[in-house]
């Protein structure tokens, strides 16, 4: 009797509140990721489960210094899945949260260290030198 009654309860609620409640509350959440200047993009769309999700750019110009900006990636080690700008994907069951990538910079150029650090580098051996960090600018 109990599971007929349960049956029955579960078959009105059905008939008077519709299918099962889809969420529309989920977000896309841009992080910045250890950032050193810049802020990341503010996606204010709320989506469905299953909606078309396009990946917003580098929108808020985000920096990281000595990192150039990457894209973006799942886990904050960049070891999830990568989406670039303008890419597509399903919203999945829940929302997502999107950490930005940064690659290191490897060459420094004379420019960008100054004269003191040129000088240095000049009495390691290290400037100029085809398999060097630092390269004449």
């Amino acid at each position: 009797m109990k599971k007929m009654l349960a049956a029955l309860l579960t078959v009105v609620v059905i008939l008077f509140l519709g299918c099962p409640v889809v969420d529309t509350s989920l977000n896309v959440i841009y992080q910045a990721n250890e950032n050193t200047g810049g802020a990341p993009p503010n996606d204010t769309r709320t989506y469905n489960q299953g909606d078309e999700v396009t990946v917003l750019g580098n929108t808020a110009s985000l920096v990281r210094l000595g990192y150039t900006f990457d894209g973006w990636n799942t886990q904050t080690d960049g070891n999830g899945t990568n989406y670039t700008s303008g890419e597509k994907f399903t919203m999945p069951i829940q929302s997502i949260t999107l950490y930005a990538k940064w690659t290191p910079v490897i060459g420094i150029k004379a420019s960008q260290v100054g004269p003191d650090l040129v000088i240095f580098f000049k009495q390691m051996g290290l400037f100029g030198q085809q398999d060097s960090m630092v390269q004449d600018s």
